[in-house]
């Protein structure tokens, strides 16, 4: 018998005075004991509505037609009540970014707790009761931190949320959802935004509970190397249908839909060749008009050398200082006009050193020189020739302003003698380089997809003319076909404008594909740096091999 099984599914979501939109359309699938069953797609295909449906997180607006079994009990249309009798005990869910999933004023212990006692009442939060029950609690919630591979945890069990790294918890939220002993998981983009090494822990940690405990997980995600390495069935959908379902091995070699094999080819961990940039013809931009008139760009062989570079931050707690060292004597050097990677886990250091460059950030010692110049910079100077393109774009683009004002402040800001008229004609001109339609000029970020408004940050970034562009961690977020046609969107205006970037990543499969160099960190100390094929071809430090060997699909290729 299935654990879940979805039989001719489809959801609709309705909004007054408007026809109902569906975003799913007879879908059906199955999750058996001990199998892992991974659904792929882009945003908006419909994976994330299909999965809620089946606990009951879907919003009191949509509807569903068709049937949904947990249990062999047909669960559709049922209440929130009902569905309390079976989230964590029969289905446990681990939802993609536990920094909203966690309560950040209550520590890990007590949240793990309150899901320990729903489960021994069934759905109602137990009280706390008396001294025996509450040890017997606090031991339980010690053995699945244990259980989801948490070391020490006494330590995790007093933290708060803030205090622990992305992995520990992602950890922290496997454990509350294996509090309730459920015999299903169904986990939304659990490792999305972690590093590879701390990804492959824990989708390893994953395996161990189906195989030891026979739990069926129903896994999504965007990443096509995680279900190609890990998933028994992938499940392709696209605009709320699957257009295609199989085995790994049938899917990588011989994927029948178009859209399958274009999302295989856009996948960058599968290839081993890099992107060749295509022609921008500038001629006829004001942008390029503007711009040429007023600086000339550098000649010198380096736009980026860091030399001995250090930073140490220090916190005070509980009276007691604590110092960290993110920067350890850090050197490197980008070539004018080449891409350059800084990889490594979170806490390596690589955004630290980012800040710096950028001057957003003042080194304890060492010294930065962009475009082969020494002297500090002024904040106005320093804008004009480098600008910085953030993971998250929403969180750099201001919601009050439209597209084409958004684009061109930093020409409002630095060239006042730019009237609003020509500002405008610049944006649109933009907005063709990043290959984003015009008729976008007049939204506001909140009405982007990712994609579309990681377009706009870059355009953005690039109304000045810069001559370096750092991009910390600009795709990570992305679907993979939208990360590959920013990608190539970044190589084709490298070539057209002559920019160095200096590209932080944790994503080695990125890296392949798109840099020129890297330069691979570890508690904030260079251990190996030199041209991408080289260093990933044929490492000589034990932790870059560790790095490539935990890039999920890295051992395959279309």
């Amino acid at each position: 018998m299935s654990l879940l099984s979805f039989t001719d599914v489809n959801i609709w979501y309705t909004r007054r005075g408007e026809q109902p939109s569906q975003a799913v359309a007879g879908v059906s699938l199955a999750v058996e004991p001990g199998e892992l069953v991974t659904i792929v797609g882009e945003s908006g295909s419909g994976k994330s509505t299909l999965i809620r449906s089946a606990i009951g997180l879907l919003p009191v607006n949509s509807r569903i037609g068709g049937e949904i079994r947990l249990d062999n009990a047909s669960v559709a249309g049922w209440s929130h009540n009902r569905f309390a009798r079976y989230r964590g005990t029969y289905v446990g869910f681990i939802p993609q970014d536990p920094g909203v999933a966690l309560n950040p004023v209550k520590p890990i212990g007590r949240q793990l707790e309150d899901a320990l006692r729903n489960r021994l009442r069934g759905g109602r939060l137990l009280p706390f009761g008396n001294g025996a029950h509450r040890q017997h609690i606090r031991r339980e919630a010690f053995r699945f931190l244990e259980l989801a591979g948490l070391p020490a945890p006494e330590a995790i069990y007093a933290k708060y949320p803030h205090e622990l790294s992305g992995g520990m918890k992602q950890r922290v939220l496997i454990a509350i959802a294996l509090s309730g002993e459920p015999k299903l998981l169904i986990a939304d983009e659990p490792t999305s935004a972690l590093d590879v090494t701390v990804q492959k822990q824990i989708l390893d940690h994953l395996d161990v509970l189906r195989e030891e405990l026979g739990i069926g997980i129903l896994l999504v995600t965007h990443d096509l190397g995680v279900a190609l390495d890990r998933a028994d069935r992938i499940v392709v959908m696209r605009h709320g249908r699957v257009v295609e379902e199989g085995t790994s091995s049938e899917i990588l070699h011989g994927a029948r839909d178009g859209y399958t094999r274009r999302l295989l080819e856009a996948a960058p961990g599968l290839h081993t060749g890099r992107l060749t940039p295509r022609s921008i013809d500038l001629s006829s931009l004001k942008l390029a008009r503007v711009a040429a008139g007023e600086h000339e760009r550098g000649t010198s062989e380096h736009a980026i050398e860091v030399t001995d570079v250090s930073k140490t931050f220090t916190t005070r707690r509980g009276g007691v200082e604590h110092s960290v060292k993110a920067a350890d004597e850090v050197s490197f050097k980008v070539k004018s006009g080449a891409t350059h990677a800084l990889v490594g886990e979170s806490g390596a250091g690589k955004s630290t050193i980012a800040r710096i460059v950028a001057g957003l950030t003042a080194a304890d010692s060492g010294e930065v020189r962009l475009l082969g110049q020494a002297e500090r910079w002024s904040r106005k100077r320093l804008s004009r020739s480098l600008q910085f393109v953030y993971q998250n774009p929403y969180s750099s683009l201001d919601p009050r302003f439209s597209v084409a004002d958004l684009v061109t402040e930093p020409i409002r800001v630095h060239r006042g003698d730019i009237g609003r008229r020509d500002r405008h004609e610049i944006a649109l001109e933009l907005l063709d380089g990043v290959q984003l339609p015009h008729k976008y000029a007049k939204h506001r970020a909140g009405e982007l997809s990712g994609g579309q408004a990681q377009r706009v940050a870059i355009a953005r970034a690039l109304s000045l003319n810069p001559e370096i562009v750092i991009l910390d961690e600009a795709v990570s977020a992305l679907d993979v076909s939208v990360q590959a046609e920013i990608l190539q969107l970044l190589a084709d205006l490298q070539a057209a404008y002559s920019l160095t970037y200096l590209f932080i990543t944790h994503d080695l499969g990125v890296v392949k594909l798109f840099a020129d160099a890297v330069s691979v960190l570890r508690a904030g100390s260079v251990v190996e740096s030199g041209d991408t094929a080289s260093v990933l071809g044929n490492p000589q430090e034990e932790y870059t091999k560790l790095l490539i060997d935990s890039v999920p699909g890295s051992h395959l290729t279309v």
